[in-house]
């Protein structure tokens, strides 16, 4: 199975949408910041565009609705699958633009979904219990100003500068399970 959160107008083909409200695109109506109702380990691939940086912030931390969307994530991807999150920019006027935005997402938004770093940082008391892998993290829609740039040359201007990229794309992978040896 593979399932497209917060479909919103769009429909993928191959993929359960799902989105909070009903529109033409929607196959199943899912509040993505509560429990999700497919099986552990169901889910052969995910995707999600614009979606993450709407989910609500509860005064309750384990309520929160990214926290909640990070391990509903990760206790649904099967072992080796993984789950492509794209969202505007933090450093971008589109991530305050609108209204409905609750929070902004940079890269270091995405280490928070590896146990092993939450565990090193301190952050092992932290609500979020899902266990991902960070395989890439990009930034997409580069202004002028850095697209043709060497990479250190854009990494100084992106550190340095607003606007300069649109969206942030994140490519995570649940760590597939080792085989028992003999």
């Amino acid at each position: 199975m593979r399932v497209h959160l917060g479909c919103g107008q769009v429909r993928l083909d191959g993929y359960v949408n799902v989105d909070y409200v009903q529109t033409p695109a929607v196959d199943e109506i899912v509040d993505l910041s509560g429990v999700w109702p497919w099986p552990d380990d169901s889910v052969d691939h995910a995707t999600s565009s614009h979606v993450i940086e709407h989910l609500p912030m509860r005064e309750d931390i384990r309520e929160d609705g990214l926290v909640v969307f990070f391990n509903e994530l990760g206790r649904v991807l099967k072992p080796g699958a993984q789950a492509e999150l794209r969202a505007p920019f933090g450093k971008h006027q589109r991530a305050f633009q609108d209204p409905t935005h609750r929070r902004f997402i940079v890269p270091n938004t995405f280490l928070y979904v590896n146990k092993e770093w939450r565990d090193e940082n301190g952050l092992s008391h932290y609500p979020i219990t899902c266990d991902l892998t960070i395989v890439t993290i990009a930034l997409d829609g580069l202004s002028p100003v850095a697209s043709h740039r060497h990479p250190e040359a854009q990494q100084r201007i992106l550190e340095s500068q607003w606007d300069v990229a649109a969206d942030i794309v994140a490519i995570l992978q649940k760590p597939a399970v080792e085989a028992a040896t003999m």
